[in-house]
């Protein structure tokens, strides 16, 4: 029964003892505590006790020291094996200090002499058993918070070290006297370290001296950086530097000092920086150099041009004179024939000297475009009348379908002489009385198609893609005898450019050529297009 002078919550008692007597004289002082209220299960046997304490139902266990097969100590023993947490006091008939040093081994919180059983004295028992397992409880509480607090750091120290890990930066902190404090893999790597050597508390002398060893650099080298790299670390202020390794890679190396002294070095490897920075220098070397040597080239073609253009017109105009007869009679038939083929060389030296100007200009990005309004179909046909006697005597029979209503926006001149260009190559190319097709229409995007087509031997695959390139000629075999700069395709190409357009080529050996200009949309008006999409 509990003991009714006290009306705090009562403490639970397991008595375990196989003496009748002695269970009653404990209950009996219990009940005299006049402060401590308590209640008392008995349990003779050690086998059903253990099970009874397990429940968690008592909150104080006695234990007598004899137990019949077993004692108390023993059985104390395999309780706190067991788990139970409760503290437990030993009772014993006689008061020897080795039993009570064994009684506190074996984990009971204190001894009590049967002989001095008394209200008073196990009062004192009961306190001392309640506050030291408060402390136990405190203790194991901040305990388990404190393997909490440690293992969430080991959690956040193991990510933070992957984060290092997995950085392309080498990275190693030290502390005030120059010691590691920790690093990465990618830091062990670069230098080739061993996790073995290099590792938390390794001095900072120690590790240089091992990269020595390990021949990242020269005795020299290293006897230099030896001093060098120390009294880098020791400043307060941040610095970057570069090693060059003996293998012949870079490294750079930052330093910054963090507060409270030490500092964290950052490494990286940028050998192949530097490598591709060089490399691109040298291509912007080779690029200016390349487009000086065009602009030079250029400027060389266009003065030679004009040079030669002034005693090349007085070369005409003097045949002029002499295929006329202005002064008289030249007196011999054969001398006009003559003054014949001299007119046509000229002439056609001429045409190569304008082309030579034209791609000197183009080159030289001096070409500047005469931008109006025009309409199309009409510079087309004027490209067209230019070659009407070259047309007539090699017998060609020219069609032409040019849709009116393209009103462009861009130089006539130039685009004139564009269309004219693919018209002196497309006679120059064609068989006698075979057909040239000029045409004029819309695309899908309401751009313009102008399209020149000849009947003439055609152009291997393999050579269309260099037609566009100065000087480079077609080697069809019928065509062997048609001599020229090979300027006609890339002049061409070069004044539709500069329109926002392009030039495709198509064609097939004895299948003829197929030249398209493809103009940019936002170079027709609005009205032409709707103009255009009326007649379609």
């Amino acid at each position: 029964m509990p003991n009714s002078a006290t009306s705090a919550s009562p403490i639970h008692c397991l008595i375990i003892d196989d003496d009748e007597d002695e269970v009653m004289l404990v209950d009996s002082c219990l009940r005299d505590i006049p402060d401590i209220a308590s209640t008392v299960t008995w349990q003779p046997n050690p086998e059903k006790a253990m099970v009874e304490l397990q429940s968690g139902s008592f909150n104080l266990c006695f234990v007598d020291y004899s137990l019949g097969a077993t004692n108390g100590l023993e059985f104390i023993q395999q309780a706190a094996s067991a788990g139970v947490g409760m503290p437990m006091i030993l009772l014993t008939g006689a008061d020897h200090p080795e039993i009570e040093a064994a009684a506190a081994a074996s984990g009971a919180v204190d001894f009590v002499a049967k002989y001095d059983l008394s209200p008073p004295t196990l009062a004192r028992a009961i306190r001392f058993a309640v506050a030291g397992q408060k402390e136990a409880e405190e203790l194991k509480r901040k305990t388990t918070e404190l393997e909490t607090a440690v293992e969430a750091l080991a959690n956040e120290r193991s990510l933070l070290q992957q984060a290092m890990d997995h950085t392309k930066h080498g990275i190693a902190m030290f502390d005030e006297k120059q010691r590691l404090i920790t690093s990465n893999a990618r830091y062990l790597e670069i230098y080739g370290f061993s996790p073995d050597v290099v590792r938390p508390g390794t001095d900072l002398t120690a590790i240089l001296r091992y990269s020595i060893s390990l021949g990242n650099y020269s005795q020299e080298e290293g006897r230099r950086l030896l001093k060098e790299r120390s009294r880098q670390a020791a400043s307060t202020r941040p610095s970057t530097y570069q090693q060059r390794l003996s293998d012949g890679r870079t490294i750079s190396v930052d330093h910054a000092p963090i507060s409270g002294g030490g500092s964290v070095t950052t490494c990286e490897d940028i050998t192949e920086t530097l490598k591709k920075q060089q490399e691109s220098a040298a291509l912007a070397s080779s690029a200016a150099l390349a487009d000086a040597v065009l602009a030079s080239k250029s400027r060389f073609l266009s003065n030679m041009s004009h040079e030669l253009r002034t005693p090349l017109n007085a070369i005409i105009g003097f045949n002029d004179i002499f295929r006329q007869q202005i002064f008289g009679p030249i007196g011999s038939k054969q001398y006009e024939a003559y003054a014949e083929d001299i007119g046509r060389s000229a002439a056609a030296l001429l045409q190569t000297i304008d082309q030579l100007l034209d791609m000197s200009l183009l080159y030289s990005d001096q070409t500047a475009l005469d931008e109006h309004e025009f309409e199309l179909s009409d510079a087309l046909q004027h490209a067209v009348r230019l070659h009407e006697g070259a047309i007539e005597e090699k017998g060609i029979t020219l069609k032409t379908n040019l849709a009116a209503g393209f009103s462009f926006y861009g130089d006539e001149n130039k685009i004139t002489h564009a269309v004219d260009c693919l018209l002196d190559n497309a006679i120059k190319f064609s068989y006698p009385a075979s057909k040239i097709c000029v045409n004029l229409a819309t695309t899908k995007d309401s751009g313009a198609l102008i399209e020149i087509s000849d009947a003439g031997p055609g152009i291997p695959a393999d050579q269309i893609s260099d037609l566009l390139t100065p000087f480079e000629q077609a080697e069809a075999a019928d065509c062997r005898s048609n001599h020229g700069s090979g300027l006609g395709l890339p002049i061409a190409s070069g004044l539709i450019r500069l329109h926002g357009g392009a030039l495709d080529i198509s064609s097939a050996e004895e299948g003829g050529t197929t030249v398209q200009i493809l103009l940019p949309p936002d170079r027709i008006s609005f009205a032409a297009r709707a103009a255009v999409g009326r007649r379609k």
